[in-house]
C-alpha cells in the first residue's frame, strides 16, 4: 500500500504543480489588469473557482483628467494634453473631462473646448441603481457645458467610456439592459437646458428619462407631455433619430401600430454597428 501510495503521489504531484503555476499565472494577469483599470496596487485577489478570479476589497476611488477629441461621432482620441488650436479645428468635438469616483458615486464634468457662435447648452445626467452590476458604484452624475446640442451624443459616449473602463461590460446597453425585458434597476434622468426652451430640448429631456422609454406611447400623449401638437411630434422624431436616439414609429418599424411611438433607450445608440435610417 505504501509503495502504491508513493507511486500515485508521484504521478499526481506534477499535475497539482502545473495547476498552481496556471493559477498563479492568471492571478498575475488579473492583478495587472486591475491595476491598469483601477490604478490600485493594493488589491487582494482570491482564486474563487474554475470559473475565474474574484476581486475582494478592491478600492475603486479615483480621479481622472483628460481630453476626448472626436474626428467623427464614432472615432475619438483620449489624451492628457490639450490639443493646440490647429488640432482642435480638425475635431468635430473636443471635450475636457474630469471624473471622480468616491464612496459609491461617480461624478463627471465635461466642458466643450470648441468655440461656436450659436446657443450654448448645459446638460445634467443622473444614473442610479448601478450597484447591482458595478459593485461599489451605485450612482453616476454628469454635468456638462455643451457647444451645440449635438454634443449630447459625445457626452453619452464619455459616460459609456467611464462605466466600461471600471467594469467587465462592453457597452452602456449591457449595463442598462435590453429595453424589452430589463426591469427597473437602472434609472436615468436627463436635464438639458439652453437659452430657449425649444422642442428638441424638451424631447431630449422627455425621452432621456428611463420612465418614458421601453413603453409604447400615443402621439397625443407625447404631444401633451411636450406641450406641443401632434404635427410637431412628427417633426421632432427625425431630429431625435439624427441624434441617434432610437425613437420608433410605424414609419421606421411597420410592426408598430400607427398611433404609437416607442423610444427604446434614454440615451443615443453609440455604436456605429447599430443601424437605422435616421431620416424616417
Amino acid at each position: 500500500f505504501t509503495k502504491l501510495h508513493f507511486q500515485v503521489q508521484n504521478r499526481i504531484s506534477p499535475c497539482y504543480s502545473a495547476q498552481r503555476e496556471i493559477s498563479n499565472h492568471y492571478k498575475e494577469v488579473a492583478q495587472r489588469e486591475i491595476q491598469r483599470r483601477f490604478g490600485n496596487n493594493d488589491v487582494n485577489l482570491n482564486v474563487a473557482d474554475e470559473a475565474g478570479i474574484a476581486i475582494e476589497n478592491s478600492n475603486k476611488d479615483f480621479t481622472k483628467n483628460y481630453f476626448a477629441a472626436y474626428t467623427d461621432r464614432y472615432t475619438k482620441k483620449i489624451t492628457e494634453k490639450k490639443p493646440n488650436k490647429t488640432q482642435t479645428d480638425k475635431y468635430v468635438s473636443l471635450q475636457k473631462v474630469s471624473s471622480e469616483c468616491k464612496e459609491g458615486a461617480l461624478k463627471i464634468k465635461s466642458i466643450s473646448c470648441k468655440n461656436t457662435m450659436g446657443d450654448k447648452y448645459k446638460l445634467k445626467v443622473k444614473i442610479s441603481g448601478l450597484e447591482k452590476y458595478l459593485l461599489k458604484i451605485d450612482t453616476l452624475e454628469m454635468k456638462s457645458d455643451l457647444a451645440t446640442v449635438e454634443d449630447v451624443f459625445e457626452d453619452w459616449d464619455i459616460i459609456q467610456k467611464e462605466l466600461v473602463d471600471m467594469s467587465q461590460f462592453f457597452s452602456l446597453i449591457d449595463i442598462y439592459g435590453h429595453y424589452a425585458n430589463r426591469g427597473d434597476t437602472v434609472k436615468v434622468k436627463t436635464k438639458l437646458a439652453g437659452s430657449t426652451d425649444d422642442l428638441l430640448v424638451r424631447a431630449i429631456n422627455y425621452f432621456g428619462d428611463s420612465y418614458n422609454c421601453g413603453v409604447y406611447l400615443s402621439r397625443e400623449n407625447v404631444a401633451m407631455q411636450l406641450n406641443t401638437t401632434v404635427e410637431q411630434v412628427e417633426r421632432i422624431i427625425p431630429m431625435m433619430r439624427n441624434l441617434r436616439f432610437d425613437v420608433r414609429t410605424a414609419d421606421t418599424h411597420p410592426t408598430i401600430r400607427t398611433n404609437e411611438i416607442i423610444c427604446t433607450y434614454p440615451f443615443p445608440m453609440l455604436s456605429e454597428r447599430v443601424m437605422f435610417d435616421k431620416n424616417k
